[in-house]
């Protein structure tokens, strides 16, 4: 008759807290918590882990765990507190361990098909007792199943003795003893020359960028490595419900440190400035209110997080309509562009009109073949002429009604209401809070307590005013407050966000009155970014991402996780690999200011491109190429090659060479 066999750690559980190496130093936190050691975390799991490679010279005998707390608490001197860090270590095990996704359905197949009970197997110090324990309330030990721990039995699988004592056990059964573990050696070889069959499985260890996450584990008191595991679990989960490998990479291992990291602060503003509701603004607000609304669950006396429709352009056609402002004296221009490089039908666009409405008010407003030129040095005139024209009056009178909706809208929402309110939106340059707060000014409405944004950019101290300014705050970054991007030049962090935080529904365009209530009205149900890329399964493996950290009982202490966010963006901007470029590089990614034209974010280069790159070529070759480390991963070899080597040239740094080079004649000229 057959036997099945499991390895434990790392093949049918895993760590809610990172790793193993994590638990010595979660361990090290809870004693320094209670008092029960005066050293850090980083001290204890040193002479934690010295205990260990002191105590197994020879891997074929493991101590207990009892004995290696007495060892541990003698190197600290205090000897008397053994029985506190055997008891310290069993806690954090107990509360940190999960079955591994999948795997009780793989132990009962096993069980199906052998018609007997599994036998776990594992090099451990920690009792038998407790494992079993364990392994029955994550349902994976049933009735009729074993057990074998190194430390209880004196031997271990590194050295293959524990597989004997497992035949032994079994009283030598005559049919097959079938393995399954992670490790090539311990549950690989060695059970192999045994003459077992053997099925390994690692895909439960961290892996690619988790690692690089889990690796800021003790620089954040543990929460890094416990983003590293969730974003393993989700992984696994994805993996089994099919979703798209580059994009769960993406969501758990990106995507959620920034997320998280976010949410956990402005949960953190919001008790510290009082506030009574936070209002998350569409569309990017959608998923950082789910976000934060799972971590808040846990957090007594949370705000109340509400979803509020709004936009850029909403809110500024809006407040061109309030009393006393003149639409077209002061008309908004989106940034980086002027006046003059717009067409008519872009300017109307800013207005609320297209060119059809505008030649239907003033025949001559807009002459025939102009609509899409640039208005150059003819813009000054251009808007004098809608001004003072039926063009100008109905731009002003769609901005009125605007307002009037709005603020309807705001009044019905709760924004005015008694209490202190924070607005919470990715941000950048705070120019559609200001239109906002402009027309509740004007309109004599309070304004919000707090404006918290993913990040300000330096323009924005400007753009909103000092009063504005000091209600407001960046998290990932805020330049005018020294708190700078660490991307480089074309590593727009404005596109590295607003990637990951798409939203699902149609942009507000304005608001509407219907049944009574004032409602948003949407360019489209279903923002059209979303389709061909695989949008829906990104947002399932953030939620599942989301859950397993929420689900590993983060600790609520305060911790700067804005480093961990920027290292994991600019990795997956640097290095992705080829299943990330391929899932993300298809997102679409609009490069006017309308967004009505859109690009792939990463696609392989031609030559012709890679000749545009390098300045070769007609303009009309151009095509923007915004995620290049994601293009030449999926670009063919020699492309790759010489897209890395025009990317490693640094043009100001060989402009500087001739000045290098008379500095060093001048130094050499000296000596």
């Amino acid at each position: 008759m057959a036997v099945a066999t499991f390895d434990v750690f790392e093949t049918v559980l895993v760590r809610a807290l990172g790793g193993p190496e994590h638990v010595a130093e979660e361990t090290g936190r809870l004693l320094r918590a209670r008092c029960v050691l005066p050293v850090s975390p980083a001290v204890y799991a040193a002479a934690r882990r010295a205990a260990q490679d002191d105590r197994t010279p020879d891997v074929a005998v493991h101590p207990r765990l009892a004995d290696l707390a007495r060892d541990v608490a003698d190197r600290l001197g205090v000897p008397g507190a053994a029985a506190h860090l055997e008891a310290a270590e069993l806690e954090v095990e107990r509360a940190a361990c999960r079955a591994v996704p999948g795997a009780v359905a793989r132990v009962d197949a096993a069980r199906a098909a052998t018609g007997r009970g599994v036998v776990f197997v594992s090099d451990t110090p920690l009792p038998a007792a407790f494992l079993v324990e364990v392994l029955r309330r994550e349902g994976l030990f049933r009735d009729g199943d074993d057990l074998v721990a190194s430390a209880d039995t004196g031997s271990s699988k590194q050295h293959g003795a524990l597989f004997d004592v497992v035949r032994e056990r079994l009283g030598d059964p005559a049919g097959e003893l079938r393995h399954t573990g992670d490790d090539r050696w311990s549950d690989g070889v060695h059970a192999l020359e045994r003459g077992w069959q053997v099925t390994l499985d690692g895909s439960a260890h961290l892996a690619g960028r988790e690692r690089l996450l889990a690796a800021g584990g003790r620089a954040t008191d543990g929460l890094a490595a416990r983003l590293a595991a969730a974003a393993r679990t989700a992984r696994l989960q994805g993996a089994a419900a099919g979703l798209d490998a580059g994009l769960v990479s993406v969501a758990g291992t990106v995507a959620l440190p920034l997320f998280a990291g976010f949410a956990r602060w402005v949960l953190d503003e919001a008790a510290r400035r009082g506030l009574d509701r936070l209002y998350f603004v569409a569309r990017d607000g959608e998923v950082l209110r789910e976000v934060t609304a799972r971590l808040a669950a846990s957090r007594p006396g949370a705000p109340e997080l509400r979803y509020l429709h709004g936009s850029r352009r909403s809110w500024t056609l809006a407040s061109a309509g309030r009393p006393g402002h003149d639409v077209l004296a002061d008309l908004w221009v989106p940034d980086g562009l002027a006046v003059e490089d717009l067409s008519p039908r872009e300017l109307l666009h800013l207005l609320d009109l297209d060119p059809d409405e505008a030649a239907a008010l003033d025949p001559a407003a807009v002459p025939p073949g102009t609509a899409d030129r640039p208005l150059g040095a003819g813009a000054p005139a251009f808007l004098a002429a809608l001004a003072s024209g039926p063009v100008g009056a109905e731009a002003a009178r769609r901005a009125g009604g605007r307002a009037d909706l709005l603020l309807a809208y705001l009044d019905q929402e709760g924004v005015t209401a008694p209490g202190r309110v924070g607005f919470v939106d990715v941000g950048w340059t705070g120019r559609a809070t200001r239109a906002l707060e402009d027309l509740l000014t004007a309109a004599g409405r309070p304004v919000p307590a707090a404006h918290l944004f993913v990040g300000l950019l330096a323009p924005a101290q400007r753009t909103m005013g000092d009063e504005l300014f000091d209600r407001s705050a960046g998290w990932l970054l805020d330049e005018a407050r020294g708190r700078h991007a660490r991307s480089r030049p074309g590593e727009d962090p404005v596109m590295l966000v607003e990637t990951l935080a798409m939203g699902g529904e149609g942009t507000t365009t304005g608001f509407a009155e219907r049944d009574g209530r004032v409602g948003p009205v949407l360019s489209a149900p279903v923002n059209p970014a979303t389709a061909g890329w695989g949008f829906a399964d990104y947002r399932a493996a953030l939620d599942l991402a989301v859950a397993a950290f929420v689900d590993g009982d983060p600790p609520g202490t305060a911790v700067d996780l804005r480093p961990t966010a920027w290292q994991q963006l600019l990795d997956l901007w640097r290095h992705p690999t080829r299943a990330e470029a391929l899932a993300w590089g298809a997102q679409p990614y609009g490069e006017d200011f309308a967004n009505q034209r859109w690009w792939p974010l990463a696609r392989p280069l031609t030559a012709r491109r890679l000749l545009r790159r390098a300045g070769v070529g007609p303009a009309t070759w151009r095509e923007p190429t915004f995620w290049l480390a994601g293009t030449v991963r999926l670009s063919p070899g020699p492309v790759r090659w010489a897209a890395r080597w025009l990317g490693r040239v640094d043009r100001s740094r060989l402009a500087r060479v001739p000045l290098r080079v008379r500095r060093e004649l001048l130094l050499r000229r000296r000596g």
